[in-house]
């Protein structure tokens, strides 16, 4: 009983903790790759500047607050529960599994202030992460009244992402800290403007945060029946385009604010954040109808969208911003004409 525990609770972990390392691996190659920097450099700026290191906690807390999640209803939970096993035993193999999904934290501060300090932070995290996952945030049951078909439309897409995507919204805005912190060390390394670097990082991780509700939103327009008859093709195309522009919106300004804390970046990265957001999270659109029965295309779709802005914002700068925004455009205006798909 307690092995199989062990593989359910450790199976459930894995799923959602994998895809947050490989994630992360990805950001500590840029951060410690080019730059030169250590992981002693981080650690030393986290406890030296307060709001850097309560960036980072709160960035890797909201990362693996869904692996909590999972950890504390595994498939078959209820089942093996009733049966006779050691609650002891259980809550033992259940805390080394939260502790073992803080493998990149310990190794972070482990690797930078010693062993015990990635002990420490590990066993911190892992605990930190179990009660967060209990947090239930209430949720508006009245039924909403909005004004216009791309209104309702919209808000109906909001909703669904928020009641189904909870585990993708956090991620996404980790990601977009993550990648603006990663950013702002690059300027502040480097004495760089920080404008570029800052954008780079947005191209990267607001695609990223965006495939994970483009499908979403596309399987929701496509669920609601009446839609074909209250809303033309214009208005759907629309509504999703505001949710998903509006979702790139804030996570390009997430990112800008996450670099600003290490002093890169000031008020005209944040709307340049905000603007190349956007236009990335509207190509969610076309992304969404491409991919609504393959969320693997989903994946690619906007995995193509990060690789090209990246290269157009190394080549042109801010100017890029325009040409994303004319392309994504461009993709979404065929969902609105009635050959769309």
């Amino acid at each position: 009983m307690i092995t199989t525990w062990a593989r359910v609770v450790g199976a459930a972990a894995a799923e959602r903790a994998l895809p947050v390392w490989a994630g992360v691996g990805v950001v500590v190659a840029i951060v410690f790759g080019g730059t030169g920097m250590q992981p002693h450099d981080l650690t030393r700026l986290a406890i030296g500047e307060r709001g850097v290191g309560a960036a980072l906690a709160v960035m890797w807390i909201v990362l693996v607050v869904p692996v909590g999640a999972a950890m504390i209803d595994p498939p078959g939970a209820a089942w093996m529960r009733a049966l006779p096993s050691s609650r002891i035993a259980r809550g033992a193999i259940t805390a080394a599994v939260a502790i073992a999904a803080q493998g990149p934290w310990m190794i972070l501060w482990g690797s930078g202030e010693g062993p015990l300090a990635g002990a420490i932070a590990g066993i911190s995290a892992a605990a930190i992460m179990m009660i967060a996952a209990r947090v239930r945030l209430p949720m508006r049951r009245t039924a909403p009244t909005w004004r216009g078909p791309v209104r309702a439309l919209a808000g109906v897409h909001a909703r669904t992402i928020v009641r189904t995507r909870g585990a993708a919204i956090a991620r996404a805005i980790a990601w977009s800290a993550c990648g603006g912190l990663g950013a702002g060390l690059v300027a502040r390394e480097n004495e760089l403007d920080a404008l570029v670097p800052i954008l780079v990082a947005i191209a990267i991780a607001a695609p990223a945060g965006i495939a994970g509700v483009a499908g979403t939103v596309a399987e929701s327009d496509r669920a609601i029946a009446w839609a074909s008859l209250a809303a033309s093709r214009g208005a759907r195309a629309a509504a999703q385009a505001i949710v998903l522009a509006s979702s790139g919106a804030a996570l390009g300004v997430i990112a800008a604010i996450a670099a600003m804390i290490l002093g890169a970046g000031g008020p005209i990265e944040v709307a340049a954040g905000a603007a190349l957001g956007a236009a990335l999270g509207a190509t969610g659109v076309r992304a969404g109808a491409w991919g609504v029965r393959d969320g693997t295309r989903v994946v690619v779709g906007m995995t193509g969208a990060a690789v090209a802005s990246a290269l157009a914002i190394g080549a042109l700068g801010a100017w890029a911003i325009a040409g994303v925004a004319a392309a994504a455009a461009g993709l979404v205006a065929p969902l609105a004409s009635r050959s769309g798909a």
